[in-house]
């Protein structure tokens, strides 16, 4: 997602790892424990029958969060 432009935030595995922890204004550090990456909307078709399976799924209590730190202490821009 980086070489697009869109880093993930806390992205373990590619992501730079001292970003693993946001300082926040006088606040202790935002931090997650897992890749915040997240998908409200899914559709797979199986290739024999051609049928589908659609799947959503709420964004997380626990991204809310995050984005909205970002968005507010670190003027990330709002899509």
């Amino acid at each position: 997602m980086a070489s697009i432009g869109r880093p993930l935030a806390y992205d373990h595995v590619y992501g730079d790892r001292k970003a693993l922890s946001l300082p926040r204004k006088g606040r202790a550090p935002l931090v997650s424990e897992r890749l915040t990456l997240h998908s409200s909307d899914a559709m797979f078709m199986y290739w024999k029958t051609h049928r589908s399976l659609h799947l959503r799924a709420p964004f997380p209590e626990d991204l809310k969060e995050i984005v909205t730190v970002l968005e507010t202490e670190y003027s990330i821009p709002k899509e």
